[in-house]
C-alpha cells in the first residue's frame, strides 16, 4: 500500500484492474489485505451516483471509510476534524478515476467531501460502522476555518448540493451541536 496522504491515518491505495476480452474485474475490498482491525471489519457498503458538478459533504463519521470510484471521475477530499491529531484542520484532495483505480481511506472522525467531475460518477464506500444520524456531523463545504479549494463548476453556475449540505453549519457550530446532542466532544 503506497501512501501519498497528508492526513494522519489516511492513505491512497492502487488497485489491480484485470482487463481481458470480456471486460474487467476489480477487487474493491478484501479484509485480508489490511492489518489494521478497523479496516478489517466492514459493516456497511454504500454506493452514490452523482452527475457533473455535484458536491457532497463535508460529512464526518465515527467510523472509517474506504472509498472507490467505480465509474466516472471525482475529486475526493479528506479533512482532519480530530482536534488531537497532528494534522488537525489539514485537508487532502485526490482525483479518483474509474479508469485508473485507486482507493482513499478516510479515517474515523475525519470529514469527507466528493466533487463529481463527470456525469454518472459512481462511488462505493466500504465502512467500518453503520450509519447513525445521531453520531454523524456535517460541516459546510465553504467553511473558512477549513478553506477547501475547488475548481470552477463545468456546466452549472454553482455546484449542485443537497439542501442538508448547503445549510450545513460551520465547523465551530457543528462541533457545538454534536456536543449538545451526544454529550461529548467530537
Amino acid at each position: 500500500m503506497g501512501s501519498v496522504a497528508l492526513i494522519e491515518g489516511s492513505f491512497v491505495r492502487r488497485l489491480a484492474l484485470h482487463v481481458d476480452h470480456r471486460g474487467s474485474f476489480l477487487e474493491a475490498f478484501n479484509a485480508s489485505c489490511f492489518e489494521d482491525p478497523e479496516l478489517r471489519r466492514c459493516l456497511q457498503v454504500s454506493v452514490s451516483r452523482s452527475r457533473l458538478d455535484v458536491l457532497r459533504g463535508i460529512h464526518a463519521s465515527p467510523y472509517g471509510k474506504l472509498v472507490s470510484c467505480v465509474q466516472g471521475r471525482v475529486l475526493d477530499y479528506c479533512v482532519d476534524l480530530r482536534p488531537e491529531s497532528p494534522t488537525y484542520l489539514r485537508w487532502q484532495r485526490v482525483e479518483l478515476d474509474a479508469r485508473s483505480p485507486e482507493q482513499v481511506y478516510v479515517p474515523e472522525r475525519c470529514g469527507h467531501l466528493v466533487l463529481s467531475l463527470e456525469d454518472d460518477s459512481l462511488l462505493c464506500y466500504a465502512q467500518s460502522g453503520s450509519y447513525d444520524r445521531e453520531l454523524e456531523m456535517e460541516v459546510h463545504a465553504r467553511d473558512e476555518q477549513i478553506g477547501l479549494a475547488f475548481p470552477k463548476p463545468v456546466r452549472e453556475a454553482e455546484y449542485v448540493m443537497s439542501e442538508k449540505d448547503s445549510l450545513a453549519p460551520s465547523l465551530r457550530e457543528a462541533r457545538e451541536a454534536y456536543r449538545r446532542r451526544v454529550g461529548r466532544e467530537w
